[in-house]
């Protein structure tokens, strides 16, 4: 370490006092030279020689901070690329002094998530680009994936391994390097390396046949101990019954251990490929009698037994849904019609056609077939009318209904003379009517067995007299 002298006219340099300078005091290199020492808020002269020329050179100092306080200090966190620094607040000069230095801590670089899901769809994955984001800022950069290491082993089992490195472009193998501020304040150079293996496996070992279906497993994985493990069932009893099947260390596993099922290795060799295979195979469990979840409509039942140790549950049987069970068509809702005239035109007024409707019987699940009219007989004076409705679920006629539309009133021009009515007596009954311009039909408007009431009426025949006898019809 050098130190200039200090000078008079330029007032320094002055320097600050520090841990290495503490040890040159200690090691008696340097020593104040009025033999008492500066405080930290004052320079003072030091004196020391120098070991180059022998010279004694003084110094401007400042004193040791000795009034710092552990309880106050500031930190100032290293980011991914500067420096970090922690100071302490001294009572003395009332100011935060600098006590320790920390190296920046570089980038935390991971994949981007949606990047990297276009990168695992690809089927050429090899010179594809990739998005990688810091974790802890705002920076990131692409890298270019080169395919370094392939694999394949071929039997049963087909596993074809693939390793991928990423690098700064796709024509090369540089990997990417960034530079961070260090404690001391100078530059570091860090390097990012990435890289990715993955496994496709495809097919399973055969252990036999049972009940004519083939059993088939995979083997076990020590890279992923816990993956394609079996629970035990009445094919594996079979196979362990008639020696295809043993456990690896002689020993069985239970169905039960420390609350978790145990899983422990079976060996077979595979009737296809003749290897030797172990996998994963829990203990036999002691089942109790079969549970039936009886299937409805629309949800598959099954059968299931449950262990009366571990309480594992396997499916015995599985039962199909039943489907709907729909009955007969029914016409259901209001239904009528009524016709109406207007000079001498009837039309139809107003209706309603109601609807059909079919009911499962098990779940009372309904069907609803909507109305339409396939027939319409207006009504006359003499004849009532129809409408013939048919009831449709989609494309097919499910019922079909004839709603009566009364018939309508009879028609006269006008009535306001006798010479538009009819008197007659039948069995001493005289009755007084007018022959519909419609139909031709006699209409009865008053009876009476005093022949007098009858002509009275008509003595009196006038236009507001008429409507009356009219509305009799």
């Amino acid at each position: 370490l050098k130190y200039a002298a200090y000078k008079i006219a330029a007032q320094g340099p002055n320097y600050e006092y520090n841990d290495q300078i503490k040890s040159f005091f200690e090691e008696g290199l340097i020593a104040w030279s009025e033999g008492v020492p500066a405080n930290c808020s004052e320079y003072m002269a030091a004196v020391f020689t120098c070991t180059v020329c022998n010279e004694q050179i003084v110094i401007s100092l400042s004193g040791e901070h000795l009034g710092l306080d552990e309880n106050d200090t500031e930190y100032e966190e290293p980011t991914c690329t500067e420096r970090g620094f922690l100071y302490m607040f001294c009572t003395d000069c009332e100011e935060y002094i600098l006590q320790e230095a920390y190296d920046a801590k570089g980038h935390s670089f991971a994949p981007n998530a949606a990047s990297w899901s276009d990168f695992l769809a690809l089927e050429d994955k090899d010179g594809a680009e990739v998005i990688f984001d810091c974790a802890d800022c705002d920076a990131s950069i692409t890298l270019y994936a080169k395919e370094t290491a392939t694999n394949s082993s071929v039997g049963c089992v087909t596993t074809d391994t693939y390793k991928y490195d990423f690098y700064t472009a796709a024509d090369n193998t540089t990997n990417y390097t960034y530079q961070v501020e260090t404690a001391e304040g100078t530059a570091k150079t860090l390097t990012f390396k990435y890289s990715w293996a993955y496994s496709e496996a495809q097919g399973t070992h055969l252990i036999g046949k049972y009940e004519g279906d083939d059993v088939r497993v995979v083997a076990f994985n020590l890279s992923v101990p816990e993956a394609n493990r079996y629970e035990y069932y009445d094919a594996f009893a079979y196979f362990f019954d008639n020696g295809t099947l043993a456990w690896n260390e002689g020993k069985p596993a239970d169905c039960f251990a420390g609350q978790e099922v145990d899983y422990a290795l079976a060996v077979f060799t595979c009737a296809t490929c003749g290897e030797k295979v172990v996998f994963q195979l829990s203990g036999e469990h002691t089942f109790g009698e079969e549970i039936t979840v009886e299937p409805d409509c629309t949800t598959d039942g099954y059968k299931y037994k449950v262990c009366t140790i571990c309480g594992t549950q396997v499916v015995t049987a599985e039962l199909p849904a039943l489907g709907h069970d729909y009955g007969e068509w029914t016409v259901e809702g209001d239904r009528f019609a009524v016709a109406a005239e207007e000079d001498g035109i009837v039309y139809l007024e107003d209706y309603e056609l109601g609807y059909a409707i079919s009911v499962c019987a098990r779940c009372q699940d309904e069907l609803e077939a909507e109305a339409e009219i396939i027939a319409e007989v207006l009504p006359t004076c003499g004849k009532d009318g129809k409408l013939v409705v048919a009831y449709k679920f989609g494309n097919d006629t499910v019922a079909t209904d004839t709603i009566v539309i009364p018939m309508i009133d009879h028609h006269i021009t006008t009535l306001d003379t006798a010479e538009h009515v009819i008197k007659l007596v039948e069995e001493g009954i005289y009755k007084l009517g007018y022959v519909c311009e419609d139909c031709g039909k006699l209409v009865i408007v008053a009876r009476s067995a005093d022949e007098a009431v009858i002509d009275a009426i008509i003595a009196e025949l006038t236009a507001d007299y008429v409507d009356e006898l009219m509305g009799r019809a």
